[in-house]
């Protein structure tokens, strides 16, 4: 599965060569395992080849070790870099510091500064409304993105109320031949692997 450090010791070595800064590598697996799933439960993303964590320029690096201690990143997101701020602190009142290799991950707490979840969606799922437009609508769609998994929100003008049994017939009929032909494609699939 994807974290947000891609690769820890890609890195500890470019800590190394732009920044003149050692990090351990325990730092690093203890910061990745905590933030890569404090992410998801705040974004509801997932770490991926379009979603991970990049560096910042050597001008803009800073490392500010404190009761809580800061350390800058970029997240990569679909082509576009968003600064984000990583923290953390612990319950014993430790400093730990990131060249630190006796690292307590039950001790020490990481997480990020400010998400801006709704611009990494943004960002992530650009939206398709130029690929995604039926001719001839009597309502206004707009599509704020598309994924495998879809949920409709529909808001009926007054003036055509009476239509929305229809239309919700319509949508549900939809659904169950989609199902319908994804299940007969599955079972096509299989049936000629045997």
């Amino acid at each position: 599965m994807p974290t947000f450090l891609v690769d820890p010791t890609i890195t500890i070595e470019y800590f190394q060569r732009h920044y003149q800064v050692a990090i351990s590598h325990e730092f690093l697996a203890c910061a990745d395992a905590q933030l890569t799933d404090y992410f998801s439960r705040q974004t509801g993303l997932t770490f991926s080849k379009n979603l991970c964590a990049s560096w910042v320029s050597p001008e803009a690096f800073y490392y500010d070790k404190a009761i809580v201690s800061k350390l800058p990143f970029l997240l990569f997101v679909n082509h576009h870099w968003n600064p984000v701020t990583v923290l953390w602190t612990s319950a014993s009142g430790r400093l730990y510091d990131i060249r630190d290799t006796d690292i307590d991950c039950e001790d020490v707490t990481f997480w990020f500064e400010q998400l801006d979840t709704v611009e990494y969606y943004k960002q992530l799922y650009p939206s398709p409304a130029s690929l995604f437009k039926p001719n001839n609508l009597s309502y206004e769609l707009t599509v704020i993105r598309l994924n495998m998994d879809c949920t409709m929100r529909i808001v009926v003008k007054s003036e055509h109320v009476a239509a929305v049994p229809s239309l919700i017939s319509k949508v549900y009929d939809y659904v169950e031949a989609s199902i319908f032909l994804r299940k007969n494609r599955t079972a096509r699939k299989e049936s000629s692997i045997r």
